[in-house]
């Protein structure tokens, strides 16, 4: 099978854009034709969507700050308070589990603009270079 999506619901949300509905109408069909046409991408689209909405609602889900330590607690197991237990500092482990991807969201958003701002423009200067010969 090759990489394209050859689903009728895609064609049928292509039609439709040919036929000058609105822009975000039109994406958001062909986006959901993608998703139907492609269950393991919407599967894997829901898991990152969930990680995110954790990530930026962490502080509502979590009993403790990930670096509060109460060495008075070190090393329990899971319980009612700590529901994945404590490490050797006393630090909860879930709380830092649950603050873990805001770093690694707050790297890729950097990254992704780093990336941008160094490529873009010369890859822009290369297309216009070649789009006027």
């Amino acid at each position: 099978m090759s990489n394209l999506v050859s689903s009728s619901s895609v064609l049928a949300a292509a039609t439709a854009a040919a036929k000058g509905e609105d822009t975000r109408l039109r994406r958001l069909r062909f986006f959901i034709a993608f998703l139907r046409a492609r269950p393991s991408f919407a599967v894997g689209y829901v898991i990152v969507a969930i990680v995110i909405v954790i990530a930026v609602f962490a502080p509502w889900f979590v009993p403790y700050g990930p670096m509060t330590a109460d060495p008075t607690v070190y090393l329990l197991p899971p319980d009612g308070r700590h529901l994945l237990g404590t490490d050797g500092a006393g630090m909860d482990i879930f709380s830092r589990v649950v603050y873990a991807p805001r770093v690694d969201l707050a790297i890729r958003g950097i990254i992704t603009l780093l990336t941008h701002k160094v490529g873009g423009g010369p890859g822009a200067q290369r297309l216009d270079a070649r789009n006027s010969q």
